[in-house]
């Protein structure tokens, strides 16, 4: 599966309002920020398994949106 490139039109696009490449930006970072929610945990078979914190996911989310807004060039 090929993740979608952030280019600086796509990351302007998004500040601008842009709902899809705001998507797109978010698609990019989906993995990481899945892998950064994530905690190990046995399951009652002894398995070990990995699963999300939702709260920390959204958390995660929500700050990437925060960075797209707030996102300036600095000459």
């Amino acid at each position: 599966m090929k993740r979608p490139k952030v280019t600086y039109e796509v990351l302007m696009a998004a500040k601008k309002g842009d709902a899809d490449a705001e998507l797109s930006i978010m698609d990019a970072y989906e993995p990481y920020i899945i892998k950064l929610s994530s905690f190990p945990q046995y399951s009652r078979k002894g398995k070990l398994i990995y699963r999300i914190d939702r709260d920390l996911y959204l958390e995660l989310k929500l700050k990437l949106h925060s960075l797209i807004m707030d996102f300036a060039v600095r000459a």
